[in-house]
């Protein structure tokens, strides 16, 4: 049996997944697709190695923040993870808010058709990535996916996730079907166990921008500085589309355009910190709402407030 912790950011998963695995003779698997990138630290709210309680983790710093990593590279990857952690004799406990990436592992693989570079390109030039006006942005390149045929992963993903965006806009070219509409190729290997921890949207809302600020305080602006430095631009990957590192880039680059103009302002500070904890607080809304499409009794909700 696999136990699987999911909820929205912010809402206690780490806690709840380090006393489970104590109990359990356990060891984790992250599902999280910002903490899969290495010197993605605080802005991905990674636990430090001091207090994991000497307890192993995976899937933590595995990928290149400039490259792209999805859930077919999740599927693999924590598949490894989990049979390794079963021929241990221990426990898999696997935690994180990423749906797509815990749809794939429990569900098994989608049957999706390969991608192809000339199929790709069309797809790209009809969500409207190609040129500054045609699609009218991220906005247009949604109504575009879900005109063409698929409105549950229009709802569904994240602004500015063009890769996913383009991805679906090319299953549904190709093949005339949405992606959900794919059945996962083979079987799952293991039992899945899943709960979703939930809380008071206020007091969860109240975690996140005070999570928001510790980031902040604790040096995310030098991460997406780092990122800006190795010649990523802001939503050019998947870690630089990712919530708070996209805007904690843009902000970057914007205090950089205008270093002429002397040290930052409290009130600019602020101001990047508020966009960043709306956007966070969206997130989690998101979250949430991935999880309750899931298909009925997959998931067991609990609320991590009591």
């Amino acid at each position: 049996k696999v136990l699987v912790i999911a909820g929205p950011t912010a809402v206690g998963k780490t806690s709840l997944s380090l006393r489970m695995a104590s109990a359990l003779n356990g060891e984790i698997v992250s599902a999280d697709s910002v903490q899969v990138f290495e010197g993605l630290d605080v802005g991905a709210s990674k636990l430090p190695v001091n207090e994991r309680n000497g307890i192993p983790h995976h899937l933590l710093d595995v990928a290149d923040p400039s490259k792209e990593f999805g859930a077919g590279e999740f599927y693999e990857h924590a598949l490894e993870a989990i049979d390794g952690i079963v021929s241990r004799g221990k426990t898999p406990i696997v935690v994180g808010g990423t749906g797509m990436y815990l749809r794939w592992l429990i569900d098994g693989k989608p049957s999706t058709p390969p991608s192809e570079p000339e199929a790709a390109a069309r797809a790209k030039e009809a969500s409207g990535a190609d040129g500054d006006d045609v699609g009218n942005g991220w906005a247009g390149a949604v109504r575009a996916l879900a005109d063409a045929g698929d409105p549950e992963t229009a709802n569904r993903l994240a602004e500015n996730d063009w890769y996913r965006l383009e991805r679906a806009m090319e299953i549904v070219q190709t093949s005339g079907r949405p992606v959900g509409s794919f059945k996962p190729a083979s079987r799952p290997r293991y039992d899945f166990r899943c709960v979703v921890l939930t809380s008071p949207r206020i007091e969860l809302y109240r975690r996140v921008d005070a999570r928001v600020e510790a980031m902040v305080r604790d040096g995310m602006l030098e991460e997406a500085a780092m990122m800006l430095g190795r010649g990523i631009a802001p939503g050019s990957t998947p870690a630089a589309r990712s919530i708070g590192y996209r805007q904690a880039m843009d902000f970057v680059e914007r205090r950089a355009a205008r270093a002429g103009d002397g040290p930052c302002r409290p009130e600019e500070l602020l101001e990047f910190v508020e966009e960043a904890q709306r956007a966070t607080r969206a997130f989690a809304k998101r979250q949430f709402t991935w999880f309750r499409g899931e298909r009925e009794g997959l998931y067991t909700w609990l609320d991590a407030s009591k």
